[in-house]
């Protein structure tokens, strides 16, 4: 979640400097349809920040629900789901944090949350605003070591790293995760499966029992490999150029 902190904090101090700050764009649309905004999805003119402040919105809500909030197999339907706006939250994500959801996610962008807003939420302020001030960057803080070969991927880890725009071409993603040097791929790679180790996600009897009273419930993430307390992942020496007394403790470095 710190990493979204620090993502919203610099996209917040770019589109300050943006020599089209206060224009709107013409709709190009670039963006993965499940990140983007009703307004891209109409073909209208919009603004970036506010277009933004959705996507990051959405990606807030997959990072704590482990599922997307508007998602189909059919490519019209999920844009008519993006245009509604309708979604469902899981109750066990926190009602102050719901409220910065429901205010990010918002289909009407005059009401949309700001990125200043975003930023003032108490569930964003909440004993984060003076370690975000501080806070390294993440290459300087989570330790990556060698992985030995293909087969020590985790498969849940790299399959959700591929899903992503930025990681789609599997072979290149691969051939970075193997890599002995510390680099992007890798440092993502273990704050993912750090996650996984501490947080599985199983389907359990609750899930089961709100997917079948919701009408278009949020489609989890269960983990297709699990650990159990005895498991060891293989593993080798740390990799070059990774800080060797990391100041984010990964439950990986501990098995």
């Amino acid at each position: 979640m710190m990493f979204w902190l620090f993502w919203v904090k610099n996209l917040k101090t770019s589109t300050k400097i943006s020599s089209l700050h206060h224009q709107l764009m013409p709709t190009k649309f670039q963006r993965s349809p499940h990140y983007a905004c009703p307004e891209v999805i109409r073909g209208e003119k919009y603004d970036g920040r506010k277009a933004d402040v959705w996507s990051c919105g959405v990606i807030l809500y997959a990072l704590l629900v482990g599922a997307l909030p508007f998602d189909d197999d059919n490519l019209r339907q999920l844009l008519e789901k993006v245009k509604k706006g309708v979604f469902h939250i899981p109750h066990f994500v926190p009602m102050d944090c719901q409220n910065l959801l429901r205010g990010m996610v918002e289909v009407d962008s005059d009401k949309r949350l700001t990125l200043e807003d975003v930023m003032r939420h108490p569930w964003v302020l909440v004993g984060s605003k003076q370690d975000l001030e501080a806070e390294l960057p993440m290459m300087q803080i989570v330790q990556t070591s060698i992985i030995p070969c293909v087969e020590d991927l985790d498969p849940d880890v790299l399959s959700t790293m591929n899903s992503l725009q930025c990681f789609k071409d599997k072979e290149k993603l691969v051939a970075e995760l193997l890599n002995a040097k510390h680099n992007t791929e890798k440092v993502v790679y273990f704050l993912l499966l750090d996650r996984k180790l501490r947080n599985p996600s199983v389907e359990d009897d609750l899930d089961v029992r709100h997917r079948s009273e919701s009408a278009d419930p949020p489609r989890k993430r269960v983990d297709a490999v699990q650990f159990s307390d005895q498991a060891r992942l293989s593993l080798g020496n740390i990799s070059e150029g990774s800080p060797v007394a990391s100041r984010r403790a990964l439950k990986v470095q501990q098995m």
